[in-house]
């Protein structure tokens, strides 16, 4: 089992925020194509949190952003890019694929600027980047009413 991020949270909000938008974007930036956002970055709570505030609830919030990008790229070539890009970033890598007869390639990686993120290729083009932030000090309900949509 892995240990939660949620007991020792450094980032503030907006620099976890600000962290997550800068990964998701330079990794479309590294791949070229055209790229639109799906979600986000979307406001959630940390792992481990229901957002009740309770002495027993560690609390913390996290920032999730979702791109989708269409390229004619070479997926294996791409998803080599990524990972040079999230490594030299300080994010620990693992690659993977699904399964059938043309799987898409993927990327997962943890750590650094970011909780978690993922890079899927698919052979016909389509990429698709989620990331979540590192857990931050703050309270959901508070953020949630005053945080504005980009």
């Amino acid at each position: 089992m892995e240990p939660q991020q949620t007991s020792h949270r450094s980032a503030a909000p907006d620099a976890a925020r600000h962290a997550i938008v800068d990964v998701v974007d330079e990794t479309t930036s590294t791949v070229a194509g055209d790229r639109q956002v799906v979600s986000g970055p979307r406001l959630g709570l940390c792992p481990g949190s229901d957002g009740s505030g309770t002495a027993d609830d560690p609390g913390g919030v996290t920032w999730v952003y979702v791109k989708e990008h269409q390229t004619t790229g070479d997926p294996r070539d791409d998803l080599r890019a990524v990972e040079r890009l999230w490594q030299g970033l300080g994010i620990s890598t693992e690659r993977f694929r699904s399964g059938g007869d043309d799987p898409d390639l993927g990327l997962r990686g943890r750590g650094g600027p970011v909780t978690s993120i993922v890079f899927t290729a698919s052979s016909l083009g389509a990429y698709t980047i989620d990331g979540q932030s590192q857990c931050a000090d703050g309270d959901y309900g508070d953020l949630a009413t005053s945080t504005p949509t980009p």
